[in-house]
């Protein structure tokens, strides 16, 4: 019972750690546009239905913040060439200076975090957390 409770607090300790990072970027980009942008950057061409398995978020609430970050100048859809009825979704040069600030905040957070640890420790956190089974 005593561990449950301590893992529960370093885990929200650790979330309220990484929200404090974020706070730092400009609040007019929500975090979960800023999940979309990073994850369009790494699969450049994607459709939502992409983004909506691999990122695990409601499709609706995905395509309103699709819409967001297109009006912000972060993302643009265009037509596929092969398929006329799927949207591909690009970056735009806006998110691709957005992404750098989320990673270099992401990166700050990460060496704050694991500032102590051996390589082999952050290799084997890794594999604690990918073992962690969150279906919420």
């Amino acid at each position: 019972m005593q561990d449950d409770l301590y893992f529960s607090m370093k885990v929200a300790e650790l979330y309220r750690c990484f929200k404090e990072q974020m706070s730092h970027l400009d609040q007019s980009i929500p975090y979960t546009v800023r999940q979309i942008c990073l994850y369009v950057q790494e699969h450049s061409g994607c459709c939502q239905e992409d983004i909506a398995r691999e990122l695990v978020m409601d499709k609706s609430q995905l395509a309103r913040n699709v819409r967001k970050a297109q009006q912000m100048g972060l993302l643009e859809r265009s037509v596929s060439p092969i398929d006329n009825r799927r949207a591909e979704l690009y970056l735009c040069e806006k998110g691709k200076a957005c992404n750098r600030e989320t990673v270099s905040a992401i990166h700050s957070w990460q060496q704050a975090v694991m500032k102590d640890m051996t390589i082999s420790e952050k290799r084997q956190l890794i594999y604690l957390l990918e073992r962690l089974h969150v279906d919420l």
